[in-house]
């Protein structure tokens, strides 16, 4: 019976030697379980991260520019107005053949003649101004104003008074003024004859006498009476032509060399005066 008992409880210590490693291989495997299941969560608190990454890159930070000092900024997106570029205030020369070409169209055969600084500019000799005048027949200015604005053939034409006539520009700037002359008003009569006419294209410009004959009328009209003024601009119109007639008077005269005007003043100094008083000088 002892040995019977003895032999058993070797048995039993083997028995309670498999349940503890037994039981230990089952801990280790929980552990294990347990570690895998903190791994797969710290796997999932990394897809959260790249989540909130996305999010982040939806919204873009805008980009900031400095101007001016300190504290003055704006943001790239903010559209900047564009200045809206002024007419130019005077008239061009493109502006003034446009319109005395509408004109000449207009008026057709009519007896006119373009004098004033528009006629100046148009033959080359001064800048452009900023109104046109016209000489017309007498008793004619109205008619010849309503003709210009109710053409087929032109446009922009106001009619404004029974002699006045406003152009009006295509770049918005401020409107030209047409005025037609009487004979009487600068005691210049219309020319009848193409003899006084100069063809600029197909408009009628007053030759350049003709015009400094109408300038010396103004210059003298402006300084009397109560509307006196420096007649600046007559002035300046007739120094111009002066020196345009003189300088194509010695065109014509080619042979009016030095040496003529030399021998010529010394044979005939009486005479000689009067290629003085044409601006024909000898050498000096």
């Amino acid at each position: 019976m002892d040995n019977s008992t003895t032999g058993n409880k070797p048995a039993a210590r083997k028995t309670a030697a498999s349940t503890t490693t037994a039981s230990a291989t089952a801990t280790s495997a929980t552990a294990t379980s347990t570690s895998g299941t903190r791994t797969g969560t710290r796997t999932t608190g990394t897809g959260t991260t790249g989540t909130a990454a996305n999010t982040n890159a939806a919204k873009p930070t805008p980009r900031i520019i400095n101007v001016g000092p300190p504290g003055a900024q704006i943001t790239a997106a903010e559209p900047r107005p564009t200045p809206t570029p002024s007419p130019p205030a005077g008239m061009s020369s493109a502006t003034l053949e446009n319109i005395v070409g509408r004109l000449a169209t207009a008026l057709g055969d009519k007896s006119y003649a373009i004098i004033g600084t528009a006629a100046n500019s148009l033959l080359g000799i001064g800048p452009v101004g900023s109104s046109v005048d016209v000489l017309v027949p007498t008793g004619t200015p109205s008619r010849r104003a309503e003709k210009l604005c109710t053409s087929r053939t032109t446009t922009r034409f106001k009619f404004v008074t029974n002699k006045g006539v406003f152009y009006t520009r295509g770049d918005g700037g401020k409107e030209i003024p047409i005025t037609f002359w009487e004979p009487k008003e600068v005691n210049q009569q219309c020319p009848e004859t193409m003899t006084d006419i100069v063809m600029v294209g197909n408009v009628r410009v007053l030759k350049p006498t003709l015009l400094l004959n109408i300038h010396c009328h103004n210059w003298l009209k402006s300084q009397s009476g109560p509307g006196k003024s420096s007649g600046n601009a007559a002035a300046h119109s007739i120094d111009l032509l002066l020196r345009h007639i003189a300088k194509e008077t010695k065109k014509e005269v080619s042979n009016a060399t030095g040496e003529f005007l030399v021998k010529f003043a010394a044979a005939k100094p009486e005479a000689h005066a009067g290629f003085r008083d044409l601006g024909i000088l000898g050498p000096h």
